[in-house]
């Protein structure tokens, strides 16, 4: 069974829209993106827990809504990878009430709801609450044109409806296998539609025999 697509591997976007207050300029939020795309690319964890700690302490002291946002959710994802449930619940708690400062920037939209999703899945197996979340930010990674994104999204709503024995999932194996083809599309997300694709249709042909 494939397992759960914990990385977000797009390349950062600059935003395109008013996405919030404090941050000084796009080119220090995409610096900041940038950092933790690295450590996380890399499975740099515990640097990059190491490094967003005090960033968020300073984020929430200067009333950096984008900066609190970005360095929380990225070491919730660290805790998440590290299985470390009591501190990914800690940082996505955090972070909550600030959601709606993060506006209408996709990519971090399309983040926050990957790490959500996943939380509701490790944290609680809440199927339907991942869903929620997984949907959602397929709707964000496909107005931010993230196909990366899209498809680690759509992945782990596959991944539910496996484990469901549930063949109806072959849909999003099939949306996740399209959006492949496309050239810019990094090996590993790439690679994950393909066997996604092959494990559905294996899915699908025992289920109705």
């Amino acid at each position: 069974m494939i397992p759960l697509a914990f990385l977000l591997v797009s390349g950062c976007r600059s935003a395109s829209h008013d996405t919030g207050t404090g941050i000084q300029s796009r080119r220090e939020l995409d610096s900041l993106r940038a950092m933790y795309r690295s450590f996380n690319v890399n499975g740099q964890y515990d640097s990059l827990i190491e490094t967003a700690r005090p960033l968020v302490r300073k984020a929430l002291a200067a009333n950096d809504t984008l900066a609190l946002l970005y360095s929380g959710v990225y070491t919730a994802q660290a805790f998440l990878i590290q299985e470390n449930i009591d501190s990914l619940r800690s940082y996505m708690n955090l972070i909550a009430p600030y959601r709606q400062g993060g506006g209408k920037d996709p990519s971090l939209q399309t983040v926050l709801y990957i790490v959500e999703g996943l939380m509701h899945l490790k944290a609680e197996l809440n199927y339907s609450l991942a869903l929620e979340c997984f949907r959602e930010g397929c709707r964000w990674a496909e107005s931010g044109d993230d196909p990366n994104n899209h498809i680690v999204l759509l992945a782990n709503i596959a991944h539910i409806f496996y484990v469901r024995q549930d063949p109806h999932g072959l849909q999003y194996a099939r949306e996740a296998y399209a959006i492949s083809g496309r050239p810019e599309v990094a090996p590993f997300p790439r690679c994950q539609a393909n066997l996604l694709m092959g494990q559905m249709l294996l899915l699908a042909d025992s289920s109705y025999k």
